[in-house]
C-alpha cells in the first residue's frame, strides 16, 4: 500500500491520518449519498436506523420535561374518565393533544437526522457534569474541507461508561452560515440517545472508522478543544476562527486497555 503524504508537514504515513498535524491527509473525494438528500444536502456516512421515540425524548434534556408533562396529562385524563368527570377529562385531553403533536413532530424530525445525517466520533472529557467533545468535517462538499470540534453537556450518557476517555459514535446535524464552503455550526448527539442496541452502536462506530477516533485522541492530548460546553473550535484552519480559543491545560494522557 502506498503511503499517504501530508501536505502540511510533508511526512509519509501508513494511514490516511497525520498524527503530528492532527488532520486527515486526503479527505474522501467520494460524494455518493449514504442517506436521503434532505434540503439539498446529504451525508456520506449515515447511521441509517430509526430511533426509539420514548427513549430519545427521555434522554434529551430539552424534551424530557415535555414528555413528563404529556404523561401527566394523559394519566389525569384517564383518572377523570374513570371518575366520570367528563368535562374536566375533556379539558385535560385537549391540553394533551397539542403537546402530543409537538412531541411527534420532534420525533419525526430527529428520526430523519438519526437515519440520514453524518456519523461523527465522540469522547467523554468530563464526568461531573457529563460533557463530551465531537469532531466533524465542516465542508459542505464544495471542494474544501476543514474540521471543527465541539463540546457538549448532557444529563447522562446511556449505554456507555461516563469515564473520561470513553469513545462512542454520534450523529451530527449541521447549520448553514455565510460561507457556501463550510457549515457554520453542528449539533452532535450520542447514538445511544436513540437506541440501546449495543451491537448496532458498535457497528456504527466501526463505520465511522479508526481515523476519526485517532484524530479525536490527538486533539484531546493536545488540549485543542473548547473549555466550555456548547462552544466550537476550528481545528484545520486557524483563519476560520473569529476568536482564538483560550489556552487550556494539557489533559492527562489516556490509558487505553
Amino acid at each position: 500500500m502506498s503511503p499517504f503524504t501530508c501536505s502540511k508537514c510533508g511526512k509519509d504515513w501508513p494511514e490516511n491520518y497525520c498524527p503530528e498535524c492532527a488532520r486527515t491527509i486526503n479527505p474522501s473525494s467520494s460524494h455518493e449519498p449514504d442517506g436521503a438528500i434532505i434540503r439539498g444536502t446529504f451525508s456520506t456516512c449515515a447511521p441509517k436506523f430509526h430511533i426509539n421515540p420514548v427513549r430519545y425524548l427521555w434522554h434529551k434534556s430539552e424534551t424530557r420535561p415535555l414528555l413528563q408533562a404529556w404523561f401527566i396529562l394523559l394519566l389525569t385524563t384517564a383518572a377523570c374518565i374513570y371518575l366520570r368527570w367528563w368535562i374536566v377529562g375533556a379539558v385535560f385531553f385537549l391540553l394533551a393533544l397539542p403537546l402530543g403533536w409537538l412531541l411527534w413532530w420532534i420525533y419525526r424530525r430527529t428520526d430523519e437526522i438519526f437515519y440520514n445525517a453524518l456519523l461523527t466520533a465522540g469522547m467523554v472529557v468530563s464526568q461531573r457534569p457529563t460533557e463530551f467533545i465531537c469532531v466533524a468535517d465542516m465542508g459542505t462538499g464544495c471542494g474544501k474541507n476543514a474540521c471543527a470540534i465541539k463540546r457538549i453537556a448532557i444529563r447522562r450518557l446511556p449505554v456507555h461508561s461516563s469515564e473520561i476517555g470513553t469513545e462512542f459514535p454520534c450523529v451530527s446535524g449541521f447549520h448553514e452560515g455565510s460561507s457556501r464552503e463550510f457549515w457554520a455550526d453542528f449539533n452532535p448527539q450520542p447514538l445511544s440517545f436513540g437506541t440501546g442496541n449495543s451491537k448496532l452502536i458498535d457497528d456504527r462506530k466501526e463505520k465511522i472508522g479508526e481515523d476519526a477516533f485517532k484524530r479525536l485522541r490527538q486533539i484531546y492530548r493536545e488540549g485543542n478543544f473548547p473549555k466550555q460546553a456548547d462552544k466550537m473550535t476550528w481545528v484545520d484552519d486557524v483563519s476560520l476562527q473569529q476568536i482564538p480559543p483560550p489556552a487550556l491545560p494539557k489533559p492527562p494522557v489516556l490509558i487505553r486497555r
